[in-house]
């Protein structure tokens, strides 16, 4: 896939995600905070999650990226691994979700001690540091134009067995949150919001 192809295809993922963040801002704080009743995660929770998941590989991207001398190349290529990640973590067509995993540690949203920051932030807050989130992955991508992102490696948060090519790791990062925005849809009907 041509790179620049790549990169605007994922920048309109942003762009949705963003708009569907937008949306969610107008909820109540109580709405943002309600757990459906079969259990499982809020909104508010869901959007904290999202954002533990995100800021490492943005971290680590934001890095490479300052020491990347440029060295563009016009195509990407999918790593094996990368795809299969990726892939596995997106809803199916049907809004199905083909892989369920269980969530580690220092990803849950009530047990995580990473980004301590984020600990007593309201919903409303939690969406504004997404948003941001979402504006440095964006940044990030229009900075990755000028460099060869089938070089560039990303280091998973499983640990360094497992790293992504910079385009996979952006890519798997995205399609992390789409899986959770998918997730945030079902909550909305559980709990009876209607968009």
């Amino acid at each position: 896939m041509e790179v620049s192809t790549f990169i605007d295809k994922h920048i309109k993922y942003i762009n949705k995600h963003q708009e569907y963040l937008t949306l969610l801002s107008t909820y109540s704080e109580e709405d943002l905070q309600t757990k459906p009743t079969n259990g499982g995660w809020s909104i508010a929770e869901c959007t904290k999650h999202m954002i533990l998941a995100s800021r490492p590989y943005i971290d680590r991207i934001e890095k490479r990226l300052a020491v990347a001398y440029p060295e563009n190349t016009p195509h990407f290529k999918r790593g094996r691994l990368g795809k299969y990640f990726t892939f596995g973590m997106l809803p199916k067509e049907d809004g199905s979700i083909k892989n369920k995993m269980k969530t580690m540690s220092w990803f849950d949203p009530a047990k995580s001690k990473s980004y301590p920051e984020y600990n007593d932030l309201s919903g409303h807050e939690l969406i504004i540091e997404l948003k941001n989130v979402y504006t440095r992955i964006e940044d990030a991508l229009q900075g990755s134009k000028k460099l060869n992102i089938n070089k560039h490696k990303i280091v998973s948060t499983l640990g360094p067995i497992i790293q992504f090519k910079l385009g996979d790791a952006f890519a798997f990062t995205l399609a992390h949150n789409a899986r959770h925005l998918h997730q945030i849809n079902h909550i909305e009907k559980e709990i009876g919001i209607t968009v």
